[in-house]
């Protein structure tokens, strides 16, 4: 794998350094995670096969791409194995189609239950 890792990189000098980075810029809820160190994350799409770059899934309606290295990244700081990393892609491929499926499902019954986007003439 050659394709260059382009997330941003923060230089601390520890591993408790580190943490505390994570908690201010609210990278975690207060769970424990595991600073995402490029082999770390490398290790995690070498699992899987796919260069950082590739596009897992996409969000239609938020115009958001997710990036397999982004997935990867959240993935190691959640302390996934790599071999857990099939099992987090499927995730997030499954909750982006149900996500983009129930959008339209309500974009459908808005149409059908708001009275104000109806064509037909009300009745008198």
């Amino acid at each position: 794998m050659t394709t260059r890792i382009s997330s941003q990189r923060y230089v601390v000098e520890d591993f408790h350094e580190a943490l505390e980075l994570c908690y201010s810029r609210g990278w975690t809820d207060g769970l424990p995670v595991v600073p995402p160190t490029e082999p770390a994350v490398r290790r995690m799409l070498e699992a899987v096969g796919l260069e950082p770059d590739a596009q897992v899934a996409f969000i239609t309606n938020r115009q958001a791409a997710i990036s397999a290295e982004k997935v990867a990244i959240n993935a190691v700081m959640a302390g996934c194995r790599p071999e857990h990393m099939p099992v987090v892609l499927a995730a997030v491929f499954i909750f982006s189609v149900t996500y983009t499926l129930i959008n339209l499902v309500v974009d459908l019954l808005y149409g059908w239950l708001d009275p104000r986007t109806r064509t037909r003439p009300a009745r008198a």
